[in-house]
């Protein structure tokens, strides 16, 4: 029971300019295979939008990749088919976000990702229609 608890909780971090420009843009950075925690995308892909750009980004956790503070779970990834749960999931969660920053005001919206999420990413813009 507590490994589905600690599932059950979702991370992200939204990483948002000091002063906000003309419009709020923002994008959602996803994760690769095996990126685990957000350090890497904030260092090397967040930061230097709000520093060349003022776009805002959000940093999603895949399913699965939770925080894992138990020493001994390295991975909850436990069969292949996981692997394609977890890219299903990511595409509803990015959609909602979307979709939810879409509501707040926030635009112009994007998308990114490196490997894993490069390809959720572009099958998400597949899925996402602006009305």
């Amino acid at each position: 029971l507590k490994h589905y608890q600690m599932i059950s909780k979702k991370l992200f971090q939204f990483i948002v300019p000091k002063k906000w420009q003309r419009n709020r843009p923002v994008c959602i950075h996803l994760a690769g295979t095996g990126d685990h925690f957000f350090w890497r995308r904030r260092t090397l892909m967040a930061r230097p939008m709000i520093k060349e750009a003022g776009m805002a980004s959000l940093l999603l956790e895949n399913p699965y990749y939770i925080l894992l503070y138990s020493i001994d779970m390295r991975s909850s990834l436990k069969n292949v088919s996981d692997l394609f749960v977890m890219g299903g999931a990511l595409i509803l969660e990015s959609t909602v976000l979307l979709r939810w920053l879409e509501r707040d005001g926030y635009w112009p919206l994007g998308m990114t990702g490196i490997s894993m999420g490069g390809y959720v990413s572009h099958q998400n813009g597949k899925c996402h229609f602006v009305y």
